[in-house]
């Protein structure tokens, strides 16, 4: 089972990693372990909506008698080498992230030291603006596979959930990669964007319903808290058909609940969209929206010991909270700490309608 599709009991994590007993992590530079040196305060941010990144540190690196570090030391830990990371316990660790260094600091206080930060594809993405490209395809996906080709040293392999074929002969793109890719492709065809270790995905929101595992409160649940914002909207999305000459409306109703209790009257939100050409891409449109506006609606956060399978793109269950909160929760956006006082993860939530 991999980080995108495994399932498991919270008691079998606890054999899995020997009782949570002995917290460990693996890097790896241009495909060979670090070694020879201390690696402290490791810490992997993975997010599903912006560059997942990887900080440590690195000791005994620095040769006092010859005042500088290591030359074996900096000549591996340079700009732009590939970077992965595995954490864990003991010897069983779990690969997440995959990445390139973009960034090499150093620091003299008691001890000399060199501080290494790692980001996945997505920051290359994010540099400068396109100039005007034209991608000549028949869908959104086959716009995103187009982009991402040229990213393939980093991100080698991807998910891609195909879109209607024929919905667009063309389409133009004025940004960087990642913001076309985030902001026109992934909006515009209901695809939810992201990379994990290596790996980019391109596809239904939510797709994976199954949860990592369940985190129970006074045992695997350390802490736990979620907030609803109040929300009631009339989203209209209006577009033009070429074909009658006519315009082209369709509404929807915007709520952060079902449950929520009505006040005054609804808000309206009106978007011009030029490619809903008829009534059912129209109301696509809308529903888009109108689900992309819940779940900013909702967030919360959780932590507990540091568990390598929360990742972002899948979902949580927590239990032995309140009748109403016990549920599955879907992960936006997880921090991984390993230091001198153990392995924890803290998770940001959302989505749980």
């Amino acid at each position: 089972m991999g980080l995108m599709d495994g399932t498991y009991a919270y008691s079998a994590l606890v054999r899995k990693y020997a009782q949570f007993r002995v917290p460990a992590c693996r890097l790896t530079v241009d495909g060979r372990e670090l070694s020879g040196v201390g690696v402290e305060r490791v810490s992997a941010t993975l997010s599903l909506e912006g560059a997942s990144a990887v900080s440590f540190e690195v000791s005994g690196a620095y040769d006092r008698k010859k005042s500088g570090f290591r030359q074996e030391v900096k000549n591996r830990l340079k700009l732009g080498a590939r970077v992965s990371l595995s954490l864990g316990y003991g010897s069983t660790l779990t690969e997440i992230f995959q990445g390139y260094i973009s960034g090499v600091g150093v620091n003299f206080s008691d001890l000399p030291t060199l501080s290494i930060t790692a980001m996945d594809v997505r920051r290359l993405m994010m540099e400068g603006s396109s100039r005007e490209v034209v991608h000549t395809v028949t869908s959104y996906s086959a716009a995103f596979e187009e982009v991402m080709q040229k990213y393939s040293v980093l991100c080698p392999s991807r998910e891609v959930d195909a879109t209607d074929s024929k919905e667009i002969t063309q389409i133009v793109q004025q940004t960087s990669d990642y913001d076309f890719v985030t902001g026109n492709l992934a909006r515009k065809a209901n695809r939810e964007f992201f990379v994990l270790n290596g790996k980019a995905y391109f596809r239904k929101k939510g797709k994976v319903k199954a949860a990592v595992t369940t985190l129970t409160w006074g045992e695997s649940l350390l802490s736990f808290s979620r907030n609803s914002l109040y929300q009631n909207l009339k989203i209209t999305v209006i577009g033009f058909d070429p074909a009658s000459d006519k315009p082209v409306t369709a509404q929807v109703t915007g709520k952060a609940s079902d449950a929520q209790k009505t006040v005054g009257a609804q808000h309206e939100v009106v978007i011009a969209d030029p490619d809903a050409q008829e009534a059912a891409k129209a109301k696509k449109r809308a529903e888009k929206e109108a689900q992309e506006r819940r779940r900013r609606a909702q967030t919360g956060s959780l932590s507990c010991m540091g568990l390598p399978e929360l990742v972002p793109g899948r979902f949580v269950s927590v239990k032995g909270l309140d009748s109403e909160l016990d549920r599955d929760y879907y992960i936006r956006e997880v921090r991984h700490e390993l230091g001198s006082d153990g392995f924890s993860t803290s998770v940001e939530i959302g989505d749980w309608n």
